[in-house]
């Protein structure tokens, strides 16, 4: 039945479930963002390096390395950064296509007990007549 308490229990657990995996899903990103932001701040302390005019020749071809290296390593981060989010948005719209059903459900749960009520309302007047 619509109403049998074990099979709401699953539902409201399945959705503490779904709000768990969004929290996940929301800290993975976070953390994914503080890697990119850490490889954009080597990158710009290199470029500050660069404008030292005491520099030799050969410190700045290292530092220009570094940097080259540095810019490879973020264009790697934000490729592997873009397919997290693509594989986040996708299952954030699965996350939102269960959460629906969910409720549905839970509406349709709320329908049957307001019918039910009704019903009784009703019994409870004809009940009051004899």
């Amino acid at each position: 039945s619509k109403l049998d308490p074990n099979r709401i229990r699953r539902i409201l657990q399945k959705k503490a479930i779904l709000s768990r995996q969004q929290i996940k899903w929301a800290e993975e990103e976070a953390e994914a963002r503080k890697v990119l932001e850490k490889t954009h701040r080597e990158i710009a302390r290199v470029n500050l390096d660069l404008t030292d005019d005491a520099l030799t020749v050969t410190e700045k071809g290292e530092l220009i390395q570094e940097r080259s290296d540095l810019v490879k390593k973020l264009k790697a981060q934000e490729a592997v950064f873009a397919s997290q989010q693509a594989e986040w948005q996708r299952r954030s719209i699965v996350l939102s296509k269960e959460e629906k059903m969910l409720l549905r459900g839970m509406k349709h749960r709320h329908a049957l007990k307001k019918k039910a009520a009704a019903r009784d309302a009703r019994i409870q007047t004809l009940n009051s007549f004899v």
